[in-house]
């Protein structure tokens, strides 16, 4: 798992970073004419979250020059080559929503939300692409771009409550999002045991599913804590970041099982 352990980072980082544009976007729909700082300090975050995924991807290339190479690749549409092009648009775009809420200019607004948004279902889907390998069973399947999906919704409307919108129109979207991420880990959740239950049967040897059952521990203390939070008439504010720190914890749990995955030796 060691030697994965950037990509765990990299990818459960960026699509939290995806997550929150598409919340920050959701909201930006509801309330259009809002110029609240919100806003901006939501891109900073995103921002934030790009950047240190993009910075444990190094640790993968091991020298940082070789992403270099990629761009050799696009001539046959190598799937890593299209991941790092996804990266530089969803960046770019989401480069461009921040400074948008810095101007203030009303008219593009809207459209600097939708743009990063765009960009990031489309990077997301890029990321699940380099996933998709005849030789590896436990990820060529659709469940792996649908679990990178609900880990963006997952991690973005959960950390734009965490940085709590002043419009009450905002915030019922954002928990019409979270629950929206819960229902599909629900309906996705069951499936994907079933899939990968089925693969460890034909496993040479046995593989112990440590983390699946950790993950969901920490997830159902999020989600307990969540439902306490909602309850209080003002919640502290170490109680959101707590949430959302299991939170994270537990994708980045599932994601090392999902690449703990590649080293089973099936019959």
């Amino acid at each position: 798992m060691m030697d994965n352990l950037p990509l765990v980072f990299f990818t459960v980082l960026a699509q939290a970073s995806v997550g929150l544009c598409l919340a920050l976007c959701a909201m930006r729909l509801a309330a259009p004419g809002s110029v609240s700082r919100f806003f901006t300090r939501g891109y900073i975050t995103a921002l934030v979250l790009l950047s240190v995924a993009g910075m444990a991807s190094f640790g993968h290339l091991g020298r940082p020059m070789r992403v270099l190479n990629v761009f050799l690749g696009l001539g046959h549409a190598s799937p890593l080559s299209l991941e790092i092009i996804g990266v530089i648009l969803f960046g770019g775009c989401l480069v461009l929503a921040l400074l948008s809420t810095l101007v203030a200019q009303q008219k593009w607004l809207t459209l600097a939300a939708l743009l990063p948004a765009a960009a990031g279902l489309v990077f997301v889907f890029a990321i699940s692409h380099v996933y998709n390998l005849d030789t590896v069973s436990p990820w060529n399947s659709m469940l792996t771009p649908l679990q990178f999906y609900v880990t963006a919704l997952l991690l973005g409307f959960f950390v734009a409550w965490l940085l709590r919108s002043p419009d009450s129109k905002q915030q019922g979207v954002v928990l019409v999002g979270i629950g929206i991420a819960i229902a599909g880990l629900l309906i996705l959740q069951p499936s994907m045991f079933m899939y990968y239950g089925e693969i460890q049967a034909g496993a040479l040897e046995a593989f112990v599913p440590a983390f699946p059952l950790l993950r969901f521990v920490l997830l159902a203390a999020a989600l307990v804590l969540w439902f306490v939070a909602l309850h209080k008439e003002r919640a502290h504010w170490v109680l959101g970041f707590g949430i959302c720190g299991l939170l994270f914890a537990s994708e980045l749990l599932g994601r090392a099982y999902f690449y703990d995955l590649l080293n089973l030796r099936l019959l």
